[in-house]
């Protein structure tokens, strides 16, 4: 990855954390190997212009769930992350939830100014629903 990431060029490019599992097509369960802990993602420091913080993905970082992830990563990348991908999660393999029907806490997003962007599943079906309650929920919770 590192070689591949030097032939790309860090102009621009974003590396994404990455779940300790996911499915793939709702049917094969794949493993990450890469961009999973924070450490492996420092590893990447200068070959990217910046970091993409997927919460979901963070806290599922472990089969149990990691509720530090997110604070830990922001206090460790927090200045090279360029914005941020939100959905709610269920350890230890569901992601894209909606915000509030999982187990992270967004509260350490508040005062964060990186563009977000919501990540829930079939957000887009109805008109965008999913997406605008997700909204709504970020923003009230960034009032309380």
């Amino acid at each position: 990855m590192r070689d591949s990431l030097k032939e790309l060029g860090p102009d621009k490019l974003l590396l994404e954390n990455m779940p300790w599992f996911y499915w793939h097509e709702k049917e094969e369960r794949m493993v990450a190997n890469i961009c999973v802990s924070i450490k492996d993602m420092e590893r990447f420091i200068g070959l990217v212009e910046g970091f993409t913080l997927d919460v979901c993905h963070g806290y599922l970082s472990k089969p149990e769930g990691d509720p530090g992830y997110v604070s830990r990563f922001l206090a460790a990348l927090g200045g090279r992350t360029r914005h941020v991908h939100v959905s709610d999660a269920r350890a230890p393999d569901s992601e894209g939830l909606q915000i509030g029907d999982g187990s992270v806490d967004f509260s350490v997003l508040r005062g964060l100014r990186v563009p977000v962007l919501a990540e829930i599943w079939n957000g887009h079906e109805n008109g965008g629903l999913g997406f605008k309650t997700a909204i709504e929920r970020l923003r009230s919770l960034e009032k309380s």
